[in-house]
């Protein structure tokens, strides 16, 4: 639990009703901590002011002109072509949302994100760090060393292990464990290293979900709600771009595939950006222009500042790549 300025009965209340940060205590209302808690209303009125506060204290106040400055630096996504379908990049202080079907390529643009905010401001980036945070699997540091290479040997000023060394990876087996790492552990580590992290990855954010809960289980809109809105509290608290990877799911009733999560989760995100591939093409077949295509289009879903976009992008060992034009014929394929 954050430090609070409270009555020691408050706190132990507190403790054993399971609530340990300020976002699950400001998710409830005083009615719900009332019976929740068991204390008097005037504790719980006491408790919910404290914690606006300590909120609240957490801001440090911008000007005008600082923020201006910040939402005019879009976020590279590492290709021009892609940033020019985007108008920059990645949309800074928002949530992004990467959602795809499988092989399509989320893990790959993440990867070449967390190396992109390194750059220089008038590389496309932000001169800072990132935290990617892997749900599945074991992260994929031998491609992150291949990309980091590569964009080492494309700007001076840059070092593949320093590159490698920036990207501070953790692991969240469960829906639990990135709670608390986002209520906790980044909030500590965002304070100590102000300004100097400015990208927030997690993949997959779905796969957690998919594994702990079933489609109807209320929890498990109140913990995507609880996630949500701790994400969206660290992006105005520390001016974050915070990247989410997303599955895509069978829809029976119109026989087509969406974006997993459902709509709670799609009214939570400020942009989709869906990547698409073909299915029954090989996996590990390399995307050659004219030799050996390997069909993958990204769409604009949504976005507060862009028109619905289409392109096609191809992957290869120096990472991922818009195409200067959309192929009609592998535009067909995703029909």
């Amino acid at each position: 639990m954050d430090k609070l300025a409270v009555p020691p009965a408050v706190s132990i209340s507190l403790e054993r009703a399971g609530l340990r940060s300020l976002s699950e205590i400001l998710e409830y209302s005083s009615g719900d901590l009332v019976r929740r808690t068991g204390l008097k209303v005037y504790q719980v009125q006491g408790l919910i002011e404290t914690a606006s506060e300590a909120v609240l204290a957490r801001f440090k106040p911008l000007t005008a002109q600082d923020i201006r400055q910040i939402d005019n630096q879009k976020l590279s996504l590492g290709c021009p072509l892609i940033d020019e379908t985007l108008q920059g990049g990645l949309l800074p202080r928002s949530l992004t949302e990467v959602a795809g079907t499988s092989a399509a390529g989320k893990s790959q643009l993440c990867l070449q994100l967390s190396l992109t905010v390194q750059l220089r401001e008038k590389h496309g980036g932000y001169s800072s760090k990132a935290v990617y945070i892997s749900t599945e699997g074991p992260f994929h540091s031998k491609r992150l060393k291949e990309l980091a290479q590569f964009m080492a040997g494309k700007y001076s000023y840059l070092n593949a292990q320093t590159l490698m060394d920036n990207v501070l990876v953790h692991h969240s087996a469960t829906v639990q464990e990135l709670k608390v790492l986002l209520n906790h552990e980044l909030p500590c580590l965002l304070q100590k290293n102000p300004r100097n992290i400015r990208l927030i990855i997690i993949d997959s954010l779905a796969s957690l979900f998919r594994v702990e809960y079933s489609y109807d289980d209320s929890s498990r809109a109140y913990d995507l709600k609880l996630i949500a809105s701790s994400l969206h509290l660290l992006i105005y608290q520390h001016q974050l771009t915070i990247v989410c990877t997303n599955q895509m799911t069978s829809d029976t009733k119109s026989n087509t595939t969406r974006p997993a999560l459902g709509e709670l989760w799609s009214n939570m995100v400020a942009t989709r950006l869906l990547l698409l591939r073909e299915e029954g093409v090989d996996n590990n077949a390399a995307f050659c222009p004219g030799v050996n295509p390997v069909p993958r289009l990204l769409q604009i879903d949504f976005a507060p500042h862009l028109p619905n976009n289409t392109m096609n992008y191809y992957i290869d060992d120096e990472g991922v790549h818009g195409l200067d034009a959309i192929d009609p014929a592998i535009l067909d394929t995703f029909d």
